[in-house]
């Protein structure tokens, strides 16, 4: 993920986290995530996307909106928004892709950059 926007990256702690409903999975499983920004103002943008490892660019699973920031799906597991407005938090499903077979010995993570 490399975003594009001009800004200079941080180099502190991370203002954000990011929260899930369930840390296991099993096939088509879906789990709720929340983008949570702790400091003001807030954050204008983000990208988000399911992955099996962060610095491999290989989407995994799918995500949909929830809530109601206005969001547009790019790829099948990647999810941005189109409203520009200072935000503290959203929403969004990650579903398990159906051929997964074994949680156990499958580990997917949530990938996420913001601005």
């Amino acid at each position: 993920m490399n975003p594009q926007h001009g800004s200079t990256s941080q180099t502190g702690p991370s203002p954000g986290a990011i929260k899930l409903s369930a840390d296991t999975f099993s096939c088509a499983t879906n789990i709720s995530v929340i983008v949570h920004w702790s400091t003001d103002p807030g954050f204008k943008g983000f990208l988000c996307q399911g992955r099996f490892d962060p610095q491999v660019f290989a989407t995994i699973g799918g995500l949909s909106t929830r809530g109601d920031v206005p969001m547009t799906t790019t790829v099948e597991a990647s999810l941005t928004q189109r409203n520009v407005d200072l935000k503290k938090s959203v929403e969004f499903v990650w579903t398990a892709p159906s051929f997964i077979a074994d949680h156990n010995t499958s580990d997917c993570i949530v990938n996420c950059t913001s601005v």
